[in-house]
């Protein structure tokens, strides 16, 4: 499931994000070779080891951008709910594409272009709405059934 919902937001959204067509090819080539999301769960384990402040690192990005969009208060959804759809949203695809591109990448310098260019993406379109969106038309509609896009 996390790597199918992946990789069809990556075609969804890369046509329309210049900065997301920077990194799409890197990923997708580096997803070519990936069958099931044991290989992806290595990948995570690999980035945690080479990057132990990883979690510190995300959760400050996380913060900055819920600042910037003015969290709790809710301009874009109809319900909280549906707002945390959104910004789950965002969580999910960041860490997904981080993971996928420093697969083979080990410098500080790489892991903050990606997420300069993934908060280009949440942070100045529509992503959050039109990812809640798929989320929903996935299935993905309850928070049991989210967790399963937990990285």
């Amino acid at each position: 499931m996390i790597l199918e919902i992946g990789t069809k937001w990556l075609n969804e959204f890369s046509p329309s994000s210049k900065a997301l067509q920077t990194i799409v090819p890197k990923v997708l080539y580096n997803l070519e070779s990936v069958n099931d999301a044991t290989v992806l769960a290595k990948w995570k384990d690999s980035l945690y080891e080479r990057f132990g402040e990883f979690d510190c690192w995300f959760e400050k990005i996380l913060q900055n951008h819920l600042i910037f969009k003015d969290f709790p208060i809710n301009y874009r959804f109809g319900t909280y709910e549906d707002y945390f759809f959104g910004i789950f949203s965002g969580y999910f695809f960041a860490k997904f594409v981080a993971i996928c591109y420093m697969a083979d990448k080990t410098e500080k310098s790489d892991l903050a272009d990606v997420f300069s260019l993934l908060y280009r993406l949440i942070g100045h379109t529509n992503f959050e709405f039109n990812a809640y969106v798929l989320l929903k038309q996935a299935g993905l509609n309850s928070l049991d059934k989210i967790k399963t896009l937990m990285l």
